[in-house]
């Protein structure tokens, strides 16, 4: 990896050790305490809002994730929220997905000082291709 990144000009290996919580869960590394939603996004269902998708970013932690949350709960049907989170700089990203039933799932966070990034969420009604319902925030 080390030589890929210093053959593309991306990231130094010093810089690469600044990404200490990606792919790590905001509540375990601390971040949630001074999490701020910097972008809210509804996801739609026609004109009938089904979800939304929060960009979360932590000042402390220098790390965005997503929140997406399902506004049905729906036993043994797969009303099912995915979340994405995104970051520009070099395209990593992590997802989340909920147990049917449940409303809310957050994403694994990526690191993002002085970079972008965008969450992504998705509420699939019934699991078919083509019935899913999307947003995305913008990148900040």
């Amino acid at each position: 990896m080390l030589a890929l990144t210093a053959a593309t000009g991306l990231a130094t290996s010093a810089q690469a050790a600044n990404f200490p919580h990606d792919g790590n869960f905001a509540r375990e590394d601390g971040c949630r305490a001074d999490q701020q939603v910097i972008y809210h996004t509804v996801i739609y269902q026609g004109s009938t809002a089904v979800g939304y998708i929060d960009l979360m970013y932590s000042v402390h932690c220098h790390s965005a994730w997503g929140h997406v949350h399902g506004t049905r709960t729906v036993q043994n049907q797969t009303w099912v929220p995915h979340g994405y989170i995104h970051r520009n700089y070099d395209g990593k990203q992590y997802q989340c997905t909920t147990a049917e039933g449940a409303q809310d799932c957050y994403t694994p966070m990526v690191y993002d000082l002085n970079m972008t990034s965008y969450a992504k969420g998705i509420i699939d009604p019934n699991g078919a291709a083509g019935t899913e319902f999307t947003a995305r925030t913008p990148s900040y």
